[in-house]
C-alpha cells in the first residue's frame, strides 16, 4: 500500500465538501474511495492473465429539505468535483420529501489500530511469486488423485482499499484495509461422469491464508466426492448442512433481518422480535470488531460506529439491522450495517456474521444420523422471503448407518425457513471463518428431499 493514498483521497473528499459548503449547502456526506486488485489465472501450468485494477471515486448526497440527491464521478479533477455537487444538489431539488434522509452525527470514533485490517509485507509481493503460489496450488490438485482430468483454474486475487467518509455534521472517518484470496477449480472424471469441485481460502493478512497446496487438495477432493452420483427417491430424512452450505443459509436469514425489508413487510420475520425463531441451540452474531476478519471496520460506510449486536439468542428473535434511512423510518436506532460504494447508495449488509458453533464435531453428527442427506451445494435462488419458502437444487452424500454411502444429485431441498430453523437439532464445531458470512455444520431433523 502507498502510505500517501488516504491522505489524496482525504484531499479529495475536503475538496468536494468545501465546495458543498461554500454553496451553503448545510447537509451533505462525501465519500471517498481508492483501491487495488491484482489478479493472476494459471491454467494447465501456464499463465493465462495477469491484470491489477485501480479504482478511485468519490460518492456525493445532498439533503435539501428532506430531498436527497446523490451522484458520484471516477474523474478526480477540479472541474469534474464542481460538476459533481452541481450534479448532486439540482437532484435533489427535483425529487420527493423523506423524512428518512440524514447523515451520520459526529460523535468520537473507535480507532481501526485494534482490529489489525492491514499486512503492511502485502505490497511487497513480487508478480512471480504470486503466479507461483498459483502453480503450486494446480500442481497439488491435478496431483492429488488420477480421477482429475484437469484444472479449471487457479487463481491468486489480493489487494487494498482506503475510504474516508466526511460529512457536514464534522464527521471524519478513514478505514485502510488488505485481503488476499486463493482460488482452486478442479475437473474430475470416473464412473462415466465428469464433476467440477472448488476450494477457495482468503483472509486479510497473508499468514492467515491456508496454503496453496491445501486449497488445491481440497478443490481436487470436492470434485472427485461426487463422481458416481444418483438420483434417490424422494424422502423425508435428516438433512445436514455442510459448513460452506449453512452459510449460504444464514445469508439468507440475514436478509430477512434487513429493517427496510421488515419495515415493508416483505420479509417472515415482521412482527417476530422477542419470539422464538430458531432452535434453542441456535445463536447468530453480526459483529464489526473482531480483529483481522474480513467484514470488519471501525464504522459503517455512513459514519456509523460498528458495535457487536446479537441478533438471536437461544433462539429468539433479538434485533432488525439498519442503516440511518432505514432506522429514522422504522423509529430505530442505525445499527452500523451500512454498505456502500462510491457509485451507490448506502443499503444494509452484514459485517463479520456468524452462528455460534456447538460442541459435537461434524463426524459424531454424521455418525448418530441412521438414513439421511449430507448437503455440500445448493444451488437456485428458490427463497420466497416473504413467506419463508424456500425449494433448492442441491447434491452431497447419502448417509446410511452413520456413514457416508454414496453421492446423490439432482435433488430438491425444500421447506420453509421458519421451520427449518426450528428444527435444527445439533450444531457441529467447524466454524470456519472464510468469508464474512460463516456458520458450522449443522443438522435439521427432517426435510422434504425431492428425487425421481
Amino acid at each position: 500500500m502507498q502510505p500517501n493514498n488516504a491522505e489524496n483521497i482525504h484531499n479529495l473528499a475536503l475538496s468536494v465538501l468545501k465546495e458543498v459548503q461554500q454553496r451553503g449547502i448545510d447537509t451533505a456526506d462525501v465519500l471517498a474511495l481508492r483501491s487495488r486488485e491484482d489478479s493472476i489465472t494459471v491454467r494447465q501450468g501456464q499463465v493465462e492473465s495477469v491484470r491489477r485494477k485501480i479504482a478511485r471515486g468519490l460518492g456525493l448526497r445532498v439533503i435539501l429539505g428532506g430531498r436527497l440527491g446523490f451522484a458520484h464521478t471516477s474523474d478526480v479533477s477540479a472541474n469534474s468535483i464542481s460538476s459533481l455537487v452541481d450534479r448532486a444538489a439540482a437532484l435533489a431539488k427535483e425529487a420527493s420529501p423523506d423524512p428518512g434522509h440524514a447523515v451520520a452525527e459526529s460523535t468520537p470514533l473507535p480507532s481501526e489500530k485494534e482490529l489489525d485490517l492491514v499486512d503492511a509485507s502485502m505490497s511487497s509481493i513480487p508478480v512471480e511469486e504470486k503466479i507461483e503460489q498459483a502453480l503450486r496450488m494446480e500442481e497439488a490438485m491435478l496431483g492429488s488423485d488420477q480421477r482429475i482430468a484437469r484444472s479449471a483454474g487457479c487463481h491468486w486475487h489480493d489487494g487494498d482499499d482506503e475510504q474516508v467518509i466526511l460529512n457536514t455534521q464534522g464527521l471524519a472517518n478513514t478505514h485502510t484495509g488488505t485481503w488476499l484470496a486463493i482460488v482452486g477449480q478442479a475437473v474430475a472424471e470416473g464412473n462415466g461422469q465428469m464433476q467440477t469441485g472448488w476450494w477457495y481460502s482468503q483472509a486479510r493478512h497473508r499468514d492467515d491464508l491456508d496454503s496453496p497446496e491445501d486449497v488445491g487438495t481440497e478443490a481436487a477432493k470436492q470434485a472427485v466426492s461426487l463422481l458416481g452420483a444418483r438420483r434417490i427417491t424422494t424422502i423425508k430424512a435428516p438433512v445436514i448442512f455442510e459448513a460452506p452450505v449453512a452459510s449460504q443459509v444464514l445469508g439468507v436469514l440475514f436478509a430477512a433481518l434487513n429493517g427496510e425489508t421488515v419495515r415493508k413487510r416483505a420479509s417472515y420475520l415482521v412482527d417476530k422480535l422477542g419470539e422464538s425463531i430458531a432452535s434453542n441451540l441456535v445463536t447468530v452474531i453480526d459483529d464489526g470488531n473482531l480483529p483481522r476478519k474480513l467484514g470488519s471496520q471501525s464504522v459503517d460506510d455512513e459514519g456509523t460506529p460498528a458495535r457487536k449486536k446479537i441478533l438471536v439468542k437461544k433462539g429468539v428473535l433479538k434485533q432488525y439491522l439498519y442503516d440511518i434511512r432505514g432506522a429514522r423510518l422504522s423509529k430505530a436506532k442505525p445499527t452500523g450495517n451500512a454498505h456502500r460504494s462510491y457509485g451507490s447508495l448506502p443499503s444494509v449488509g452484514p459485517t463479520n456474521l456468524y452462528m455460534k458453533p456447538g460442541e459435537p464435531s461434524r463426524e459424531d453428527i454424521v455418525k448418530s444420523v441412521k438414513k439421511g442427506l449430507f448437503l455440500t451445494r445448493i444451488m437456485g435462488s428458490g427463497v420466497n422471503l416473504v413467506t419463508g419458502d424456500v425449494s433448492w437444487g442441491g447434491s452431497g452424500i447419502w448417509i446410511e448407518n452413520g456413514e457416508f454411502a454414496y453421492p446423490v444429485e439432482g435433488i430438491t431441498i425444500a421447506g420453509n425457513l421458519l421451520s427449518l430453523w426450528k428444527d435444527i437439532d445439533a450444531i457441529a464445531d467447524d466454524l470456519d471463518w472464510r468469508s464474512n458470512v460463516v456458520s458450522p455444520s449443522f443438522r435439521v431433523k427432517e426435510l422434504m428431499i425431492g428425487g425421481k
